[in-house]
């Protein structure tokens, strides 16, 4: 029910328009944004580690724990539960150490040294190209083409570790093609919306899970855009968003 719907049904002449303007809102924090208990967050939140985990890929995988661990420590008395957690997880990684570095998808992925060593001369090449149009950057989709007719030092690399590559950062993506200008449009709300979502928690205890949750799934976008390019899965952009939108609403009902 909106706020007009409700403020609609009211009898002629209701002497308390605002009251019911209240109660409706108060209506859509508890319902709306609050829906969920705090056992299906948790089975959520369990059931997304195995997900994340398939995907093989190592940005997400950090960004999900850095999130994960700050949503467990959202709530005063969910802390020491949340503390609980985290301490299991680290127990288990220390246990599962060796098998996890004697497996076939740890020896291709997170020890490939030649893969690093190439992300890294990628960064120094995109930090240059866009010191070169630091306004304004280059344009819509000119990265590749930029980088392709460029000629920086390699520092000892095969040039084909940055020509037959792409960018994996979204952020230098943005600065290259955009400039600092498009690049403060981008991140402005993000950062700003964020930060008063965090600030906000003391003041909605009853929301705190909630925005926890948008600012941790925010901050689970935030750092998996350096990790690659968004320009290839542009469909996550509106993960941030939605959640910015959840968090502006329990602020500003």
């Amino acid at each position: 029910m909106t706020l007009v719907e409700h403020d609609a049904e009211l009898p002629a002449g209701s002497p308390a328009p605002d009251l019911v303007q209240q109660d409706a809102v108060a209506e859509l924090r508890a319902h709306r944004l609050g829906g969920f208990s705090r056992r299906e967050r948790v089975a959520v939140l369990v059931l997304g580690i195995p997900a994340v985990a398939l995907t093989l890929t190592r940005g997400p995988m950090l960004a999900t724990a850095v999130a994960g661990c700050g949503v467990l420590l959202v709530g005063r008395r969910g802390r020491l539960l949340g503390l609980g957690a985290i301490s299991l997880c680290v127990i288990a990684l220390i246990a599962l150490w060796p098998t996890i570095t004697a497996s076939q998808v740890y020896q291709d992925r997170l020890t490939n040294q030649e893969n690093v060593q190439g992300r890294f001369l990628l960064q120094d090449w995109s930090l240059r190209i866009a010191a070169e149009k630091p306004v304004l950057g280059w344009g819509y989709q000119s990265f590749d083409r930029v980088k392709n007719e460029s000629d920086f030092p390699t520092g000892g690399l095969p040039p084909s570790y940055v020509l037959d590559s792409t960018s994996h950062d979204s952020y230098l993506t943005v600065l290259v093609e955009y400039g600092s200008v498009g690049f403060l449009l981008l991140m402005l709300p993000w950062v700003l919306l964020t930060v008063r979502g965090i600030r906000a928690m003391p003041r909605f205890p009853d929301q705190q899970w909630l925005l926890g949750a948008s600012v941790a799934s925010v901050a689970v976008v935030l750092i998996t855009g350096a990790t690659l390019d968004y320009r290839f899965f542009s469909f996550a952009l509106m993960v941030p968003w939605v959640f910015l939108g959840m968090i502006r609403r329990v602020i500003e009902p």
